[in-house]
């Protein structure tokens, strides 16, 4: 049977990133209710734009490959 197509949006934010702030983030999140669309979203309060601590890496590796295997 094939998977739904409607699920397929996985956001990952550090909190802490400097490039792109949470507000930019709540945003979209905010569009992506207003327009009934489903996600979902990983967010880690320590990181920034990109992954330093090995827990949160191995944890964001995990993640992506549980999001890829359960859409495509």
């Amino acid at each position: 049977m094939p998977k739904s197509k409607e699920n397929r949006l996985l956001i990952i934010h550090g909190l802490i990133d400097e490039n792109v702030h949470f507000y930019h983030t709540s945003q979209l999140i905010n569009s992506m209710i207003k327009a009934g669309k489903p996600y979902q979203l990983q967010i880690y309060p320590n990181e920034r734009h990109s992954l330093r601590h090995l827990d949160a890496s191995k944890h964001y590796e995990t993640t992506l490959l549980s999001f890829l295997q359960n859409n495509l």
